[in-house]
């Protein structure tokens, strides 16, 4: 980055509770901090709020990084969008049998329950067409069944995401790619998420929930990015805008939109990042993280400097297949609200907010 005077830098963390920006002034070196109140209502109000407290206009900016926890609030509050599933015929319910087992942390737990499906049965279809584990088709796709499945998940159930994910359609994703073309042109305005698009590995049950999570998230976040891009630039900023990435580094917000699932962690991986800069710098071998926000609380394992990364991971029992930071991350922050459920004291997922806001 240029060293030119009176540029700064920006970065910005948007939770669900509080907006954090900070800005670095190249030519001075002087670092200033701001604080704002989340707006649920209108997510970019109050990232522009923050932003205001250290600039008026953002001329002078030559970078501007976010990170949001937006995307993972709403999985982990169920606040997402109304999702459909179009899969292959027979395998709708793929999605709810999941492992058929139960997670070894319960394996002792009577009264464990797992977690609902994001997607109810009657959002979930079938059309016919098979392809095998070694990519070759052994069943044309059923073109009519999937216009006719759109037209039941869009018209019927009034859904604006689907997600599509096809038996070994990481072997060849033919299938996938077509029914995604039919149903973007039948329905331009309705979002749509495959699979292979966010991860080509096999294993039918974690493919289907990572691109459900990626249709689940969709809107939320593109909406919530094209309306801070545009408020930003009339702003004055005249850089791209770069969101964090799970797994560190940043994207641009094009990208963001594109795939949205790779900024669910976004704001707990600059914790992550910023920890493991202060780990080196100190010579810490053994450092853990942990990152308490309003709705959510995140802890990451980092040795020798470097982050524990994985290329599977979990959210609220949720399976993904991208890579990203192993941070593990349950639903309780500092303004989850307690609640009673059959006589047994619960905390969380959902939390106060910033409306009306925390009480702890």
């Amino acid at each position: 980055m240029s060293q030119d005077p009176g540029r700064t830098r920006f970065a910005v963390d948007i939770g669900g509770t509080f907006v954090d920006a900070i800005s670095y002034d190249d030519a001075t070196g002087e670092l200033r901090l701001h604080k704002a109140s989340t707006t649920p209502d209108a997510p970019a109000r109050g990232v522009l709020d923050a932003v205001g407290g250290l600039a008026g206009r953002l001329d002078d900016v030559e970078a501007f990084v976010h990170g949001t926890t937006l995307g993972l609030n709403a999985i982990l509050q169920r606040r997402g969008a109304d999702v459909g599933i179009i899969t292959n015929e027979g395998f709708r319910d793929l999605l709810e049998i999941a492992r058929a087992n139960v997670p070894a942390q319960y394996m002792y737990d009577f009264s464990y329950a797992p977690p609902p499906p994001l997607v109810p049965r009657r959002h979930r279809t079938g059309v016919p067409g098979r392809i095998d584990a070694q990519g070759t088709v052994i069943e044309p796709l059923d073109e009519d069944a999937v216009r006719e499945a759109g037209r039941l998940l869009v018209e019927e159930h009034g859904l604006r995401s689907l997600a599509v994910c096809f038996l070994h359609s990481y072997a060849n994703p033919e299938h996938e790619r077509l029914a995604a073309r039919i149903l973007r042109e039948t329905y331009p305005e309705v979002s749509v998420s495959t699979s292979t698009d966010i991860t080509r590995e096999y294993r039918e049950y974690e493919r289907t929930s990572t691109v459900t999570l990626d249709a689940y998230i969709r809107p939320v976040l593109n909406d919530y990015i094209a309306t801070l891009e545009s408020r930003l630039n009339d702003a004055g900023l005249t850089h791209p805008l770069h969101i964090m990435r799970s797994g560190g580094g940043a994207m641009t917000s094009e990208l963001a939109r594109q795939a949205p699932l790779m900024t669910v962690l976004s704001g707990p991986a600059g914790g992550v990042v910023g920890a493991s800069f202060l780990a080196r710098e100190q010579n810490l071998a053994k450092v853990i993280t942990f990152d308490v926000g309003g709705t959510s609380l995140d802890c990451c394992v980092i040795e020798d400097g470097e982050p524990g990364e994985v290329h599977e991971a979990g959210i609220d029992g949720f399976p993904l297949l991208i890579p990203i930071f192993d941070i593990r991350t349950v639903g309780a922050g500092g303004g989850s609200i307690a609640w009673i459920d059959e006589g047994l004291l619960k905390v969380g997922p959902h939390s106060a907010g910033a409306v009306p806001g925390p009480v702890a």
